[in-house]
């Protein structure tokens, strides 16, 4: 094998009104070359993402929404 690829996520959601919700998740990434010992490039070790979520009776549904990755910045 060349590659091992880990990670875990986690998330949360909430309500803050009939028609309004929120959401957390994160997630945590490795990607490692096993031949050379060494983290594989592009590949970003964190991520998260956090939103509001509003749905009313005539169906209007808006979600804005932050993400943020880390560097994928990293010597193969």
């Amino acid at each position: 094998r060349r590659a091992r690829l880990r990670g875990a996520r986690a998330g949360y959601e909430g309500n803050i009104s009939r028609d309004t919700s929120f959401f957390l998740t994160m997630g945590y990434n490795s990607a490692k070359n096993t031949r050379v010992d060494g983290q594989i490039a592009n590949v970003p070790r964190f991520t998260s993402e956090a939103g509001v979520q509003y749905l009313n009776e005539a169906g209007w549904f808006v979600q804005p929404s932050m993400y943020f990755q880390s560097s994928r910045r990293r010597p193969d």
